[in-house]
């Protein structure tokens, strides 16, 4: 019996070293001429079991690892003297704030057109293809890269602890992201910083990781100026001195795994509840990971918080993310990709990418996502879980379809959701739109034959917050008083976009309500109050404006605050501190729900045209922009969008559902 047991374990021993075996020959077999100098890196480390397995781990994951030699960047010299040049014109201080558009507006003409004349006129030069590691990496090139791995591995006080295979998925590995130049950044960086940072106990990682972030504050965000300028390695992106959040997250990795900090860059493809994606640093420690933002400013490490798919930043708002997933130089090959029976051309484009793993749960709460899709043409594998970002539905997350049902795991809430499936490239929808709620429910969204009518007043949706805060600050810490001068409530801070909700604490019937201002300021789309009744909380009718109110700068009447629309608002400086609301009859009061004033996202003389899904966008009307906009025979139920019809740029428009007067942004 024992030796059986033996015989067993022998067995499954070998089968794992073979199938390591069958891995590491098929990368030597794609190496071409260059298999004799990976083996030599193999014969280096053959006595040193631990190299070994990290050359083995730098090798296997080659496979499909490429970048450009170094020499279009000497083809770039003459462009980056010029750049300097322009860039002591315009005063390099002058442009780490990115958001001074009217500099950044002559910045980004001249700078695109500086690079369009070189590249122009230097097109021969600058034709250098991509080059695949596996058949130009040399040994030399390949063992000083895992030398310094593992010294600054063993001197990283943070880093030194960790296992060996987060040692060999953060630190080793020589390439953080296809397409840059390898080179010896990780030696420039050692010698450069070794001895000053994560070899002293007693500091703070993130205080350590701010202290070298410092040093490199001068490198700031491009503002989208110069986006086709090559920027392939650690040296031409100090040369730029500019540009964008993914090539700085890379730039920092390189610099904290050449110090054995076990780093990396993760990213949202793109947002549920705005449009973009973005990407941003981790560092690791003890298998935690601590997010900073890759460029300098004064909350760096605020991510996992406004990440976390339930906070609302007090500067940008309501993030809401789908999913989270982060660069690797491992090969993560699932789904579709795995899939030997699934056809290549029916595979998204960022799901052909095996270098990328789901990290979500590290920032948020997930939830797993079961749809049903009986009518499916049975030569569908995979349907996607998709957003939408800038007009088009952009795929987070692939559910295999087995019995006309698929399973999306790992999903953000408060998101909307459209499945959909690939064929020949092209993204084609197989169901209705769907919100992942709160509470990780399931809604699904689907016109109605009913309609009606709908006032809205925007249509980018999150990033009317922006705008509005300024308005939010006005109202926060308004205080309701009863008859008797009771305290009903207290409006809260760090307030969004939609309806707020606020329980009464007062226990006595009142007629009137006290609004009393903090600024003398009113800034509302809508106020109401709330009674218990035996059917439940009901909506108090009849409620009136006592105190004699003035028309604002912009027309708004102060019956705005008490119509059925949110987007209809009252913003205005007033003479009083008090606005006093007849309720019309003695009431207890149960709750009180308030709207903020939302300032208009229209343009006048701009014609809008409001959509609704099914299936596709589906125009309903069109109207020419001003303070709000009022449209009829408007599907109820459906999800809605408004979009100008004359911009030929991308579109900011968000979906959106009407719900009892309130625009309900996704």
């Amino acid at each position: 019996m024992n030796r059986i047991v033996y015989v067993i374990i022998l067995i499954v021993l070998m089968s794992s070293g073979c199938s390591g075996d069958v891995e590491l020959e098929e990368a030597l077999l794609q190496s071409g001429k260059n298999r004799v100098e990976l083996e030599k890196v193999l014969s280096h480390y053959q006595n040193d079991k631990l190299k070994y397995e990290a050359a083995r781990f730098l090798i296997v994951n080659m496979v499909g690892a490429y970048g450009y030699d170094s020499k279009i960047e000497t083809a770039c010299d003459d462009f980056y003297n010029k750049y300097d040049s322009l860039m002591r014109v315009h005063s390099y201080d002058s442009l780490t704030h990115i958001f001074d558009y009217g500099k950044m507006d002559v910045w980004d003409r001249q700078v695109d057109s500086l690079w369009a004349d070189y590249s122009e006129k230097n097109r021969a030069k600058l034709d250098y293809p991509a080059v695949m590691d596996l058949q130009n990496i040399s040994s030399e090139y390949l063992i000083n890269e895992i030398e310094l791995a593992f010294e600054a591995w063993q001197k990283n006080v943070y880093s030194r602890l960790c296992s060996f295979d987060e040692f060999c998925e953060y630190i080793l590995p020589y390439r953080h992201r296809n397409g840059l130049i390898a080179e010896s950044a990780r030696h420039e960086f050692w010698e450069r910083h070794k001895g000053r940072f994560f070899e002293n106990e007693n500091k703070e990682l993130t205080a350590e990781v701010d202290s070298l972030m410092c040093e490199y504050s001068h490198i700031t965000h491009s503002g989208f100026a110069g986006m086709s300028i090559p920027v392939l390695s650690p040296l031409a992106m100090e040369r730029l001195r500019h540009g964008l959040c993914e090539q700085r997250c890379w730039f920092n990795t390189i610099l904290l795994s050449s110090l054995g900090m076990a780093s990396a860059t993760d990213f949202v493809p793109a947002w549920g509840n705005r449009n973009n994606s973005h990407t941003w640093n981790v560092v690791i420690k003890n298998g935690e990971s601590y997010a900073f933002e890759s460029f300098w400013d004064n909350d760096r490490w605020k991510y996992k918080r406004i990440y976390n798919n339930k906070e609302c930043d007090s500067v940008w708002g309501r993030y809401r993310l789908p999913k989270v997933y982060r660069h690797t130089y491992r090969r993560y090959i699932e789904g579709p990709m795995a899939d030997e029976n699934e056809d290549i051309a029916n595979i998204p484009v960022f799901f052909k990418n095996e270098r990328k793993k789901d990290v979500s749960k590290e920032y948020f709460e997930t939830t797993d996502v079961t749809l049903d899709f009986e009518n499916l043409d049975k030569s569908v594998r995979y349907v996607y879980l998709c957003v939408l970002n800038y007009g088009s539905w952009s795929p987070v997350q692939w559910g295999k379809v087995q019995n006309g049902r698929a399973v999306f795991l790992e999903m953000g809430k408060e998101v909307l959701y459209l499945p959909m499936y690939c064929k020949n490239g092209v993204m084609l929808p197989c169901g209705d739109p769907i919100i992942v709620n709160k509470s990780g429910k399931i809604e699904y969204i689907e016109p109605k034959k009913e309609t009606e009518s709908i006032v809205v007043s925007h249509f980018s949706g999150a990033l009317a917050f922006v705008k509005t805060k300024t308005f939010f600050e006005d109202i926060s810490g308004t205080v309701l008083l009863s008859d008797d001068n009771d305290t009903i409530c207290k409006f809260p801070k760090g307030l969004e976009l939609n309806t707020v909700k606020v329980e009464s604490k007062c226990d006595r019937p009142t007629r009137s309500v006290k609004m009393l201002l903090p600024h003398k300021k009113v800034a509302l789309g809508r106020i109401e109050f709330f009674t218990l009744t035996e059917n439940g909380i009901e909506k108090i009718k009849n409620v009136r404006i006592k105190t004699l109110l003035p028309v604002s700068e912009n027309g708004e009447k102060a019956s705005f605050l008490l119509d059925e629309s949110s987007s209809t608002g009252y913003s205005c400086e007033l003479d009083s501190d008090c606005i006093e609301f007849d309720l019309g009859g003695s009431y207890q009061l149960k709750e009180v729900r308030f709207c903020p004033y939302l300032s208009s996202g229209f343009s006048e003389g701009v014609e809008y045209e409001l959509c609704y899904w099914n299936g596709k966008w589906k125009h309903i009307d069109k109207k020419v922009g001003k303070e709000f906009i009022s449209f009829e025979n408007v599907p109820k139920g459906a999800l809605l969008a408004i979009r100008p019809t004359n911009n030929t740029k991308r579109i900011g428009f968000r979906p959106f559902r009407y719900i009892n007067g309130e625009v309900e942004w996704w």
